[in-house]
């Protein structure tokens, strides 16, 4: 299958053009709607689709181009109890030699007893796991209470597949099923840890604890209250760990490529707080301190973990690590140096505008090249979103000749072409009224633009669409079909006015050159 990639003519000032002010950061809506997004990524080797789990709906959707399949590529309904917050689809990992063997991972609460369950299918298609192919490869490990389940699971740099473990609920990791001193301090309970497993479920050899019978062998590290969400760096190997505090402080850990066998600190610690609690002694050179706390002032409650951007549209940000607070949807930027954590409240740059809003965080993805996702599961009931973290701008001269909302001008979005696909591109700032045709050349230099004529290409019907009440308008085409060698595409967009179609000139579309 050929792929046609669509880029920006005018495109964006570069790094070096921006010089003192790192490029400005926005948002743009990329899949809605969703129940209760948890996860999005792309399985390796494939940048078509982006894979998203739904936490209540227990299952994985495929999205291509915008468009959502109408099969699941993973229904596990009758498999997962939900019945808790916390509970239900919580992880997805993708091997690394997906494409080769087709396994894909899943993290869930089990249906009859919420015992933790990850397990491996086998994919038929990119677009179609088998059902009934799931193999257990870690657990049944008890839940004694709904919450603090962890659910994040990843293969890091060593190709070994990492399962977060909460320490099972409750305050103060007392009560039912819980050991004296809590389980996040106990080396013979899973609960509370972080593991390390071979992709069969076997234990590695040099797993940090192995041969001391004292420890579950598959821990990694330990003293985590509920390691919700954590990712590897992508060039270093380094770990990043947001782990969700209790009353006082929430935190994030930071671990060195291949440094396991750290212990984290809780019950005894809070981020830099000592609780008062058993199982550790408070401040011991043996635990490790996080490189940042903070506390629940303004209503913020739970850290969601994100990622250090490794992504190519946003150059001068690479490097930075973005996490957020589920509870007041506050998005943070972060530079370490291995030292100091310098974080600064990026929630109003970031805003997608146009009246969508992220609410209630539940989660960051990347794509295979690097580029940042937020799943927000929609505040009142609503539905979830998620959205992808894109440089502001400036626009130069895109959408010029188009006034929208609060007479912004309309900006692009991005968009892919596949031969014999459907697909669409986004446009957002645009007006609620507005319906919009999209306009096709084969040549730039065709005068067909300038009546609001639609240059026919042979097989492509052009779909006009509505924007919502978020501004966001899509322009879709059901197939897009093979062209000469060489063709390059102009894509030029307009919407109805008050009956007058204004069109973005020629020289600000987008652009596919067909290899």
């Amino acid at each position: 299958m050929k792929i046609l990639t669509a880029t920006l003519a005018a495109g964006l000032l570069s790094a070096a053009a921006l010089a003192q002010t790192p490029t400005p950061l926005h948002s743009v809506r990329v899949v809605t709607p969703a129940a209760r997004p948890i996860w999005i990524g792309q399985a390796p080797g494939d940048s078509t689709r982006l894979y998203v789990a739904e936490q209540k709906q227990h299952d994985v959707e495929v999205w291509i181009n915008g468009v959502q399949n109408a099969l699941p590529f993973l229904d596990l309904t009758g498999k997962v109890a939900s019945g808790g917050n916390e509970q239900g689809l919580l992880g997805v990992a993708f091997h690394p030699d997906f494409q080769n063997n087709g396994w894909v991972y899943v993290n869930y609460t089990r249906s009859g007893d919420t015992a933790t369950i990850v397990e491996r299918y086998t994919a038929l298609t990119a677009d179609d796991a088998d059902e009934t192919s799931g193999v257990t490869v870690f657990g049944p490990i008890a839940q004694p209470q709904s919450n603090h389940n962890g659910g994040n699971i990843v293969f890091g740099p060593d190709g070994k597949l990492y399962v977060g473990m909460g320490d099972g609920g409750n305050a103060n990791d007392t009560g039912p099923g819980h050991v004296a001193g809590g389980n996040g301090q106990a080396p013979g309970e899973a609960l509370g840890k972080m593991h390390r497993i071979n992709d069969d479920g076997s234990i590695p050899g040099d797993n940090p604890f192995i041969g001391n019978g004292a420890f579950v062998q598959s821990i990694w590290s330990l003293g985590l209250r509920n390691p919700w969400r954590w990712s590897f760096d992508a060039e270093t190997g380094d770990l990043w760990i947001a782990d969700v505090g209790q009353d006082a402080r929430e935190e994030v850990d930071f671990e060195p490529a291949g440094a396991g066998g750290r212990n984290y600190g809780w019950r005894c610690m809070e981020g830099f707080n000592c609780t008062g609690l058993s199982g550790c002694t408070c401040n011991d050179v043996a635990l490790t301190l996080p490189i940042h706390d903070y506390g629940h002032s303004g209503g913020k409650c739970s850290v969601t973990g994100g990622y250090l951007y490794r992504g190519k549209a946003l150059p001068d940000w690479v490097g930075t690590y973005f996490f957020a607070d589920y509870c007041t949807a506050q998005i943070f930027s972060m530079d370490y140096n291995g030292v100091t954590a310098v974080v600064t409240d990026r929630t109003a740059e970031v805003a997608p505008g146009g009246g969508l809003a992220i609410a209630l965080i539940t989660s960051f993805g990347v794509d295979n090249d690097g580029e940042l996702y937020m799943c927000e599961q929609g505040a009142g009931g609503a539905n979830g979103e998620v959205f992808k973290l894109v440089p502001e701008g400036p626009f130069t001269g895109l959408g010029s000749a188009l006034a929208g909302i609060d007479g912004k001008p309309v900006l692009w979005g991005e968009g892919t072409l596949v031969t014999g696909s459907a697909g669409a591109l986004n446009l957002r700032d645009v007006a609620p009224s507005a319906t919009g045709l999209l306009f096709v050349a084969l040549s730039e230099g065709s005068a067909a633009f300038k009546g609001g004529v639609v240059v026919a290409v042979p097989s492509v019907s052009l779909i006009a669409v509505a924007s919502d009440a978020g501004g966001e308008l899509q322009l879709a085409w059901p197939a897009w079909p093979a062209l000469p060698q060489g063709t390059t595409i102009v894509f030029q967009a307009g919407f109805d006015d008050v009956a007058a179609i204004k069109g973005v000139s020629l020289t600000n579309g987008l652009r596919a050159v067909q290899p």
